[in-house]
């Protein structure tokens, strides 16, 4: 790095996991809602979660099957009060 470039940490508030202690909140797939969601990006557009039932891995037991989806990703916080 040179010393006219500063160091800026990333800015990851795009990127929303679970047990990331940001709250409660509820993940919409191109205006859907999307149930077990585990991973979102509203800057890349996509969302990773476990569908409905939730099926384990054959070879592997101890996992659960994922997918992903593509489109456009909205975050709406859940209020708790």
């Amino acid at each position: 790095m040179s010393s006219k470039q500063t160091y800026r940490p990333r800015d990851n508030s795009h990127i929303h996991e679970v047990g990331d202690n940001r709250g409660l909140r509820k993940i919409y797939l191109n205006g859907g809602l999307i149930d077990w969601a585990f991973y979102a990006d509203t800057r890349k557009g996509f969302v990773g979660y476990y569908p409905a039932p939730v099926r384990l891995n054959k070879r592997r037991g101890d996992r659960a099957l994922s997918r992903r989806k593509r489109g456009k990703v909205v975050i709406k916080w859940h209020r708790t009060t």
